[in-house]
């Protein structure tokens, strides 16, 4: 085990070298598929890449390592504990938002535990595929644990018509679902990071430049397109029209020189301006609505615009969430201990108190959704489960139960009996 360890701490280190070495091209390659501009893609993308190379580098001897349990009733002279052994060939879909941290991360994690994968990359960002093309073909010149496959065909068909022991799927929630189906149909895992819309939610008590600093980098990040960017406001009604004329002026400040980047396609950029006549797809936009059953509220808005709701108390902000049930993450802007509590209550896969995107590249927090906005958790430790097989292992050193197992199927003797009703009463 210490040589299987020591082997994928190198392939984890060679990987990152070749990041590194090519990490200019990669920068150039995603400004020309998404106008990313180099500093976003540096700390949205690269730096959770790096981070989550390192904590495997560190710490998988660590991690992989005989977790021994304290002994119990059953185990008293035992060793006792789990071990991790790597659950087979790994197929990671990629995404286009955030194709390299999106890809790199869990392909760790994957690699961490002894995994070979399968990468298929999304068509969206041509050029920033090559470029990863380039990095993995250079990595598998020493080690063949990495294949990449063509993007072309239909991707369903793709998974159904091969073999996998577990699947890693990035996307939207209706691939998401039919990528279950198929896992369902093979008896295998599956990891499914989808989205939803996440509520930021402002409070009467928040500090408001704070929240409203906060707010305009989640929803600039990607340009509103981030499966944890901000997607609508709840705001307290009696601070409602003081923040938001505070918000807009500081988003007009913001617009005049905002750098990040564009919408992806045609497709989504109609989508996008369907939701109202005024939008403009440069810049972050307010939209006051005072209907919840509004077209923008039925779905992710993925894009820069910002619906606003005004709220009364906790029975509104949890309607208003129900219609979504389930989001990725909640953001919510308050000190108030009680507010914090009603929070904590609402399904969700994260939740983020006066901050936003604070978990995207916190290695040290597993990041996942919940019902529609995801199946299972990765990053960090969560990785290592998420990529391995958990095993139970005990291994006896002495029994001193064997006297009642020698004559549990043979009439007990008097001292058999009373040892029995020993070990009973100390369950009772």
């Amino acid at each position: 085990m210490k040589v299987q360890i020591r082997k994928r701490k190198e392939q984890l280190k060679y990987l990152k070298n070749i990041i590194i070495k090519h990490e200019t091209q990669l920068i150039d390659a995603i400004y020309k598929d998404l106008s990313k501009p180099k500093e976003e893609f540096i700390l949205s993308e690269l730096f959770g890449v790096y981070d989550e190379f390192n904590f495997f580098i560190k710490m998988l001897n660590k991690l992989i390592k005989l977790k021994k349990l304290k002994n119990g009733f059953y185990d008293l002279f035992s060793e006792t504990g789990y071990i991790y052994q790597p659950v087979g060939k790994v197929l990671i879909l990629n995404t286009w938002n955030y194709p390299v941290n999106l890809l790199f991360i869990p392909l760790a994690g994957s690699l961490a535990c002894g995994n070979e994968t399968t990468l298929r990359l999304h068509p969206f960002t041509p050029m920033t595929n090559e470029v990863i093309k380039l990095i993995v073909d250079e990595y598998n010149k020493l080690y063949a644990n990495i294949q990449l496959v063509d993007n072309k065909g239909d991707l369903l068909e793709y998974v159904k018509s091969n073999e996998w022991n577990f699947i890693f799927y990035t996307g939207s929630t209706n691939t998401g679902y039919q990528i279950k189906k198929i896992a369902d149909s093979k008896n295998i895992s599956c990891c499914l990071e989808l989205g939803g819309k996440s509520p930021s939610i402002i409070f009467k008590d928040c500090k408001k430049n704070k929240a409203i600093q906060e707010i305009i980098f989640g929803k600039a990040l990607n340009m509103g397109q981030t499966c944890i960017a901000p997607d609508y406001l709840l705001v307290e009604s009696s601070i409602y029209d003081e923040f938001i004329l505070d918000l807009e002026k500081a988003l007009s400040k913001f617009n005049n020189t905002i750098q990040t980047s564009r919408i992806v396609n045609k497709n989504s950029e109609e989508r996008i301006k369907s939701y109202h006549h005024d939008i403009v797809l440069t810049k972050l936009q307010l939209l006051e609505l005072k209907n919840i059953n509004s077209p923008i509220m039925e779905s992710e808005i993925f894009g820069p615009i910002l619906p606003i709701i005004k709220f009364e108390n906790f029975s509104d902000i949890s309607e208003i969430i129900n219609k979504n049930k389930d989001p990725l993450s909640i953001y919510a802007f308050t000190e108030n201990k009680q507010n914090i509590e009603f929070i904590k209550t609402i399904s969700t896969g994260n939740i983020m108190i006066n901050s936003t995107m604070s978990v995207l590249n916190n290695n040290r927090l597993s990041f996942g959704g919940i019902g529609s906005s995801g199946i299972n958790r990765y990053r960090g430790k969560a990785s290592l489960e998420l990529f391995s097989n958990k095993i139970s292992f005990n291994r006896n050193i002495f029994d001193p139960y064997l006297i009642v197992k020698k004559n549990l199927h043979s009439k007990f003797s008097k001292s058999v009996i009373k040892i029995m009703h020993k070990l009973k009463s100390s369950f009772t």
